[in-house]
């Protein structure tokens, strides 16, 4: 979960409000002795897909901001 709250960070997004609120439920666990790497994206590119409670709008902008941070065509849509 730290991971893809990173990965998301380097894209300027923020985490999902209830991030902070369902953290505490992790206690003490360590993120950084987890073994497995995991590698977030598609094929190095970000990936988006439109929620059903995402308007055409917000899609919008979450894809300018994209288009802005990577460039057109450097991410999965």
């Amino acid at each position: 979960m730290q991971g893809a709250v990173e990965y998301a960070k380097s894209l300027e997004f923020n985490a999902h409000s209830d991030y902070k609120t369902v953290l505490p439920q992790f206690g003490k666990v360590d993120a950084n002795v987890c073994p497995v790497h995991y590698d977030y994206g598609d094929e190095g590119k970000p990936f988006y897909i439109r929620g059903p409670n995402k308007s055409v709008g917000e899609a919008n902008k979450i894809v300018n901001k994209l288009n802005a941070k990577r460039g057109e065509d450097n991410f999965v849509i």
